[in-house]
């Protein structure tokens, strides 16, 4: 048995008021009485519209998300040897209130697989909420968040060919002050410059020999990487 005690206002007499706060009842119980109190009186009250948030069915290894060109990509490991029918994946914008928005279903219910994916192709604005529900239950796994506010990138390198002076320019990204990390390498993949960037730059490469190189470009999170191709020709 355990107590958790929620205070919220006083209502106004006769008043219907409708408060919302979470229980944890210990060692796993599926069952929860509650009191309400004020003063030296009490009333039992009624609960409705509750769902308790036990553990999976299941032993999930790894549940994770992560936010590529423009889409939130699930992907979650199980213990192999395993009954699962199918998974629900569910959302939501604010964390309380979810919604399914897919379903994951093994190629038989006894898996030997235990690697699954879920790609959202439209994910809300802002932070996206995730969890798992397995074979239409009520068990649910736990919640993971994904912030899909960063803006993609797109990189220009000019001129190219470049002899001595070469501009970047970098639209689409968070704010003018946003700061980029720049590594350019060789056809050998031997690293011949490392620096930081902004959204317009301008870098001598006067001393780099002649040839092909890659510049790859990089948020601050390292999350989201372009790699452009130089051309760098000798000065006339």
């Amino acid at each position: 048995m355990g107590t958790a005690i929620y205070v919220g206002p006083t209502p106004s007499y006769g008043v219907w008021n409708m408060r919302t706060a979470t229980f944890i009842a210990p060692n796993n119980g599926q069952y929860i009485s509650v009191l309400m109190t004020a003063g030296g009186l009490g009333d039992w009250v009624n609960i409705d519209n509750f769902t308790f948030a036990i553990p999976l069915p299941l032993e999930l290894l790894s549940f994770t998300g992560e936010h590529i060109n423009k889409i939130n990509m699930l992907q979650w490991t199980i213990a192999t040897d395993t009954q699962v029918d199918y998974f629900d994946i569910e959302r939501s914008s604010d964390g309380i209130n979810f919604d399914a928005i897919g379903t994951v279903q093994p190629k038989n219910n006894f898996v030997a697989q235990n690697d699954f994916a879920f790609s959202d192709d439209n994910p809300f604005n802002g932070i996206n909420y995730y969890r798992l529900k397995v074979a239409g239950g009520h068990d649910y796994s736990d919640i993971i968040a994904i912030d899909n506010n960063y803006t993609d990138f797109v990189v220009n390198l000019y001129p190219n060919p470049a002899s001595a002076q070469l501009h970047i320019n970098i639209t689409g990204g968070e704010n003018n002050n946003t700061v980029y990390l720049m590594h350019v390498t060789n056809l050998q993949g031997e690293n011949i410059l490392t620096t930081n960037v902004q959204q317009n730059s301008t870098i001598n490469i006067s001393n780099f020999p002649a040839g092909i190189y890659f510049v790859t470009i990089s948020d601050a999170a390292g999350k989201h990487t372009l790699v452009k191709q130089l051309v760098k020709v000798q000065a006339q």
